[in-house]
């Protein structure tokens, strides 16, 4: 093997090293974006039933004036 060879050998392994760890972060990105999606829908649908339940009580209330 030559020198050449080598070198191109070690540069192509830190090269893959660096996008190991790049692929890593974009999962640890990927995973905190993902639960943070499930907090959002989780206070959405509260949020969601909360309007409903408002909504029920001022349709009961303005029958109950009529």
């Amino acid at each position: 093997m030559q020198t050449n060879d080598v070198f191109n050998l070690f540069v192509s392994k830190k090269m893959v090293t660096k996008l190991k760890e790049e692929l890593k972060s974009c999962h640890k990105e990927l995973d905190a974006s993902k639960e943070a999606l499930k907090k959002l829908m989780s206070e959405k649908n509260l949020l969601d039933q909360k309007v409903q339940r408002l909504e029920r009580m001022k349709s009961e209330e303005v029958i109950f004036l009529n």
